[in-house]
C-alpha cells in the first residue's frame, strides 16, 4: 500500500458539479484506509482526508424538522452550497423544489444561487433525511474538511429553518456525531442502515419489532422516496450529491441491486439481530 505522501491524485465531478483533482476520491481513499486496515490511533487524527465516515445528527426535543418536501429541499440545498460556498444573497426567490429537482436529475443549477468560495470540503457516498435526524456518509477532501462543512451545514440550515418558522436557538442536539469507517463489512452495514434501514424506520416505525407490513409497498417507498441516496446507489439516478466513483466503488462492496428479495432479506437481518450491527 502507497504511502499518503504518495497517494496518486484523480480527476472526479464532485459536489461542486465540475471536474476536479485530488487525492480524496472515494474510489482510492476507499482501498487505501478500508482494504489497507490503517486505523486513526489518536483523537486528533479524527477526521483524516480521505477516510470515510458516518456523520448523524438530531433535531432538538424530537422536532420534525424535515416533515415537508420545502425543508426536505432547502437542506439539500444547503447540503450541496455549503460543499464549495454559501448560498446567494437571491436564493430568497429560487423555486426551492425546482432547484433541487435539478440536482437530483445531476443538472447545474448555475452560479447565481451559489457563491463559489472554496473546493470542495468532502465527497459524499451515502445520505438520508428523516423525520428529526440526518444521516450522512462523508469522506474529507481537505484537512478540517469535516468539522469545516458540518458547522457550514448545520448553522445555514437551522438559520433558515428558524426564520421560516419563527423560532430561536440550537435546531441541533449537538454538533454533530462522527465516526470512522473501519472493514469493508463496516462499510457495507453502514450503507445498509443509512440507505435502507432508516428510510423503513421512516415508512413504518414499528417494522423492526412486527416485520413489514407490506413488502411491495416498503420496497416501493424505498424506490421512490427522494430524501436519501438509495436512487443513486441502488436505482439509476445520478445526482450531483453522490459522485459516479463514489456510487461505482461503493456498490462494488454492497454487491445487491435494491431488488425486493434483496431489501426483504436485509430487513429480515435486522429484524433477527434487533439492530445489533454496530454502524458508529
Amino acid at each position: 500500500m502507497s504511502s499518503y505522501n504518495s497517494a496518486p491524485r484523480s480527476c472526479i465531478k464532485g459536489m461542486s458539479g465540475v471536474a476536479r483533482c485530488n487525492a480524496g476520491s472515494f474510489l482510492f481513499w476507499t482501498a487505501y484506509y478500508i482494504l489497507g486496515s490503517t486505523m486513526p490511533r489518536r483523537k486528533e487524527q479524527l477526521h483524516q482526508i480521505g477516510r470515510p465516515y458516518h456523520i448523524s445528527n438530531r433535531a432538538v426535543e424530537g422536532r420534525e424538522i424535515f416533515g415537508s418536501k420545502e425543508d426536505c429541499a432547502r437542506f439539500l440545498f444547503q447540503m450541496y452550497a455549503a460543499n464549495t460556498g454559501s448560498p446567494a444573497p437571491n436564493m430568497h426567490r429560487a423555486d426551492i423544489l425546482e432547484t433541487v429537482r435539478k440536482l437530483f436529475e445531476g443538472e447545474d443549477i448555475g452560479k447565481d444561487l451559489i457563491r463559489v468560495e472554496h473546493p470542495p470540503l468532502v465527497e459524499f457516498f451515502s445520505f438520508a433525511l428523516v423525520r428529526d435526524r440526518y444521516h450522512l456518509g462523508i469522506v474529507p477532501t481537505i484537512k478540517e474538511g469535516i468539522s469545516r462543512y458540518m458547522q457550514k451545514l448545520n448553522l445555514g440550515f437551522a438559520k433558515y429553518y428558524n426564520l421560516k418558522h419563527g423560532r430561536r436557538g440550537s435546531l441541533f442536539e449537538t454538533r454533530f456525531q462522527a465516526s470512522s469507517v473501519r472493514t469493508p463489512q463496516h462499510l457495507k452495514s453502514l450503507a445498509h442502515h443509512i440507505n435502507i434501514k432508516s428510510i423503513l424506520d421512516l415508512y413504518q416505525p414499528d417494522w423492526q419489532t412486527k416485520g413489514l407490513n407490506d413488502h411491495d409497498d416498503a420496497v416501493r417507498f424505498l424506490h421512490e422516496y427522494p430524501y436519501s441516496s438509495f436512487p443513486d446507489i441502488f436505482r439509476d439516478r445520478g445526482s450531483v450529491f453522490i459522485p459516479l466513483s463514489a456510487r461505482n466503488e461503493l456498490r462494488k462492496f454492497i454487491k445487491i441491486k435494491g431488488e425486493k428479495k434483496e431489501i426483504v432479506e436485509i430487513a429480515n437481518e435486522y429484524i433477527l439481530r434487533q439492530d445489533s450491527i454496530d454502524i458508529r
